[in-house]
């Protein structure tokens, strides 16, 4: 009898052990597979900065079926403040004289892909910097 329990308690751990790797096997692989769509953005985003000479400010978004589970993904572009660039505490005029040359224009470009992953919400983000093409005289800015 005692040996029965201790068998039966045995075998409801080792199941509830197969349950939780199997579901974290499942959150792995969407893990895996959000981050193989972003990078794939990503690339996109760095071919359209070189062809068109840089990225200007914007925010895009869409959908996407992550293996079995719809997932939403952004994109923010945010130009960088030339300061940001200086080493931190720097000031543009204690930068001295090598470095009042125009600034290095750059924009944080982030990608986030988000989905459900039962009552969570689950999200990947991938980051990078792109030269930034101001917009041309005459044109507005984006509207966020």
């Amino acid at each position: 009898m005692v040996a029965s329990s201790i068998l039966a308690i045995g075998l409801v751990m080792v199941g509830r052990g197969l349950l939780a790797a199997s579901a974290t096997l499942d959150s792995v692989e969407d893990r895996l597979e959000a981050i193989q769509f972003l990078d794939a953005k990503l690339a996109q985003l760095r071919q359209e900065a070189e062809s068109q000479g840089g990225v200007a400010a914007e925010t895009r978004s869409g959908a996407v079926a992550l293996r079995h589970r719809q997932a939403t993904w952004t994109l923010d572009i945010v130009p960088l403040e030339p300061e940001a660039l200086l080493p931190h505490g720097m000031a543009q005029e204690q930068a001295g004289p090598e470095t009042q040359e125009p600034p290095i224009r750059l924009a944080s470009a982030r990608f986030r892909l988000s989905w459900q992953e039962g009552r969570r919400t689950q999200d990947a983000v991938l980051a990078t910097y792109l030269d930034y093409k101001p917009p041309a005289a005459g044109e507005e800015g984006p509207t966020r």
